[in-house]
């Protein structure tokens, strides 16, 4: 689990599922997979830094044989990283809050979030 749960009003658990995120009304989008989620966002790491409180919309695949998760979010944290092993390749770890996430779809994610955190 997460090592930060404790000061998050919703838990986090890890759970890689592809994402698209995209600028809200620019056409640049980015594909990735999720680092962790939570009913009230997600964690990413993307090649480009998006500015805080930016609008993004963001397609889910949650795994779990539903459709597509699509909903809109706000970056909420954003942090430069490289690893040792490339230190030239630059990303950055971003925190998307969720801003009209549907109640079916937070309930699939609730119920990932659940699942996961019984078996830690």
């Amino acid at each position: 689990m997460w090592d930060g749960i404790n000061r998050r009003r919703f838990p986090r658990v890890n759970y890689p599922c592809y994402i698209r995120v995209c600028k809200k009304g620019i056409r640049q989008e980015f594909l990735t997979q999720t680092e962790n989620i939570s009913c009230g966002g997600i964690a990413v790491a993307i090649e480009k830094k998006l500015e805080l409180f930016e609008a993004v919309e963001l397609k889910m695949d949650l795994k779990d044989s539903g459709p597509l998760v699509e909903c809109d979010g706000t970056i909420v944290w954003v942090v430069k990283c490289t690893t040792p092993q490339e230190p030239k390749h630059i990303s950055f770890d971003t925190g998307v809050e969720f801003t009209n996430l549907a109640k079916k779809d937070e309930a699939r994610v609730d119920a990932i979030v659940q699942r996961l955190m019984k078996q830690e």
